[in-house]
């Protein structure tokens, strides 16, 4: 997974913006990890299934996760929650 670029949707970004702010440096902080190194361990990357296949997700902290899919070498961030947020 070589992905140069990321993004994020406007979904994304509201999310983001409803979080603390400490949480959200921590969202900022895994996505910088994701960056330099996709299969860190800590991020705990799969493949989603379902309704979701196509779409990959990392653990920023305990129950929250954020979603994306890769488009070329960009990864897409589209959604951040909990596990019952995305997952319902």
């Amino acid at each position: 997974m070589n992905c140069t670029h990321i993004k994020s949707s406007k979904k994304f970004e509201k999310c983001l913006k409803k979080l603390g702010r400490a949480t959200s440096a921590l969202v900022l902080e895994k996505i910088i990890i994701f960056r330099q190194n996709p299969l860190s361990p800590e991020l705990r990357l799969h493949k989603l299934k379902g309704n979701k296949v196509g779409f990959y997700s990392i653990d920023i902290a305990f129950d929250l996760r954020a979603l994306f899919y890769i488009e070329g070498n960009i990864a897409i961030f589209t959604e951040l929650g909990t596990h019952s947020e995305l997952y319902g």
